[in-house]
């Protein structure tokens, strides 16, 4: 396939498995050709391609298709709206949205404030897998058409993360298209309608999925003829496909396999990118050992984490992940979430203590064989490696059981299953996972009335200049709405009252210095009882045809994948 048709491009490029996340791409070539196709390979599997239940490998590429409410960057500071045109909040509860006129969506039907209406009512109903739109939307007590572009929305309390919130991960506002429901009932999994640059043609299962060029849309004819998405599971059939020609663009071929792109000169690669997922291996609270402290502190230190990175993520320059805001997506796009100063409070390697603990424990009572489930192939390695840690140098039995991301959902929710659990989610913006992860509705829960699983006092400090302080008695401000209901995101079933106080008050308040206050005492209080490790900052690998037109730089930021023209975008940042 000859590439000198290629168009300059800004292209979103980084998946992982069934976790999505994206790299920014952009291009300043001198001509802007016309017409050709884009070949993307990823690995994972297709499970919808509706935004709300559209899984992990469908999801990162909702942007060829779908357009949603706010632009996913910041502009110096600030939201900057994509099909709203202008908001504005008339007080603590009340949102009003004036919308974009003139957008068609791929049926040739205007978008209006009706669609708007539904897209906010059709992701409060939950779906599963579990939507990150959904956390949000349940927020929103009434919608009410003011006309054809005008929509309010009114939440059940105070909540200042809407409406920054739906510029990210998990919880991107894609506008649906109400009449395209209607027509395709249960179907509209398998014909997704939008208003983004692209329309959907054809999906063969298990091999790709091909999108045309819509010639209507809203910022100017896209560029590409069409765009195709090729489903390649196995990362050294990725690698080679990008290497004959057969794509242009290789998502996730694996970084045990840069030297070889490297070595390619007709293939430019990028392996050090930090991508925006949230991997963490939660213990079962619910049930001993795994419930006891003792056994928790164990398994962290008996990590040699300057010894299992090479193993892990080779030829990479990831990290240990202290906490999940130190997640790469929170560090980057919500920089003012993390406080570095936690980072001392995690256990250090200490296999003689570990040893020590594992030892008091068996002689209180054996250890049974422990239940280890993976969410393979993403964290296939990491699991594995770690229990060989726990079985060679703790002496415990470890039984590994990994299952492909749609398998492994359903036995973590019994969670009679397992003992210890390695996931990951795409995306972690902090207003999104913090409750989902921390709070005791986020998700699964234990039974009524279980008490907190650990003991360490909450950290003290002032709150800053104009935030409310934790109420005395221990119950949330008047007013506060409940903790989001979560996705299914807090598997440990960690349960602290004080936390849940803690992200009540997060959710209230407007001023980011605030929520970040609220949101480290939440974090420090659960290092403290160690109910997740948090394996590493995932990197991933973008490696594409260097004969595409333009200077290529990946900036990993989120989990959708963005296609744009230069001169005149199809999408524009």
């Amino acid at each position: 396939m000859s590439k000198n048709n290629w168009i300059a491009i800004v292209l979103v490029v980084i998946l992982i498995a069934a976790i999505g996340s994206y790299a920014y791409i952009s291009t300043t070539p001198t001509e802007t050709p016309t017409g050709g196709t884009l070949t993307i390979g990823t690995p994972g599997h297709i499970e919808s391609f509706n935004p709300k239940e559209g899984g992990q490998s469908a999801l990162p590429f909702a942007s060829i298709c779908f357009d949603q409410a706010f632009e996913p960057f910041l502009t110096d500071g600030e939201l900057v709206g994509q099909l709203v045109e202008s908001w504005e909040r008339e007080d603590d509860l009340t949102i009003v949205f004036h919308i974009r006129e003139g957008v068609l969506f791929h049926n040739g039907e205007e978008m209006t404030a009706e669609d708007w209406k539904f897209t906010f009512e059709e992701y409060q109903i939950p779906g599963m897998p579990p939507a990150g739109q959904n956390d949000y939307c349940q927020h929103i007590n009434r919608t009410e058409v003011i006309d054809r572009y005008t929509i309010k929305i009114v939440t059940d309390g105070p909540y200042g993360v809407i409406p920054d919130i739906f510029r990210n991960t998990p919880a991107n506002l894609w506008i649906l298209s109400k009449s395209a429901f209607e027509t395709h009932g249960d179907d509209i999994k398998w014909n997704p309608v939008g208003t983004g640059p692209y329309k959907f043609v054809e999906y063969v299962e298990g091999e790709f999925v091909k999108y045309e060029r819509f010639d209507d849309y809203w910022r100017g004819e896209p560029k590409l003829d069409y765009v195709i998405v090729k489903l390649v599971p196995d990362p050294d059939t990725l690698a080679m496909s990008l290497e004959a020609g057969e794509i242009d663009v290789a998502l996730q071929a694996g970084s045990e396999l840069i030297p070889i792109l490297e070595a390619n000169s007709n293939i430019e690669v990028f392996g050090d990118l930090i991508i925006p997922r949230s991997d963490f291996t939660a213990f079962n609270l619910r049930a001993w050992p795994t419930n006891d402290f003792r056994f928790r502190q164990a398994v962290h230190m008996a990590i040699n984490w300057d010894e299992i990175i090479p193993v892990i993520m080779p030829n990479s320059e990831t990290t240990q992940k202290y906490g999940f805001l130190h997640n790469s997506f929170a560090t980057q796009l919500a920089p003012w979430a993390y406080d570095s100063d936690i980072e001392n409070d995690f256990p250090n390697y200490d296999l003689d203590e570990a040893k020590r603990l594992i030892a008091e424990l068996r002689a209180e009572q054996a250890i049974p064989p422990i239940r280890f489930v993976g969410m393979a192939p993403v964290l296939s390695r990491w699991t594995e490696f770690l229990a060989s840690i726990m079985q060679q140098d703790l002496g415990l039995e470890v039984d590994v059981q990994l299952l492909e991301g749609p398998a492994v959902m359903p036995l973590m929710m019994d969670t009679t299953a397992w003992d210890m659990v390695a996931a990951g989610w795409g995306g972690g913006f902090p207003q999104g996972f913090m409750s989902a992860f921390y709070g005791s509705s986020g998700g699964i829960i234990p039974p009524a009335g279980a008490p907190p699983p650990g003991g360490a006092p909450p950290p003290g400090g002032a709150p800053p200049p104009g935030a409310p302080p934790p109420p005395p008695g221990g119950g949330p401000p008047p007013g506060a709405p409940p903790p989001p209901p979560g996705s299914g995101e807090n598997f440990a079933g960690y349960n602290d009252p004080a936390v849940d106080q803690w992200l009540e008050l997060a959710n209230t308040q407007s001023e980011l210095e605030d929520i970040s206050y609220y949101y480290q005492l939440v974090e420090t209080q659960a290092v403290g009882e160690l109910p997740y490790i948090w394996n590493l900052n995932p990197v991933s690998v973008c490696a594409y045809r260097s004969d595409l037109v333009g200077d290529i730089q990946p900036w990993p930021t989120g989990n959708s994948i963005y296609l744009v023209t230069a001169n005149t975008n199809a999408y524009r940042k």
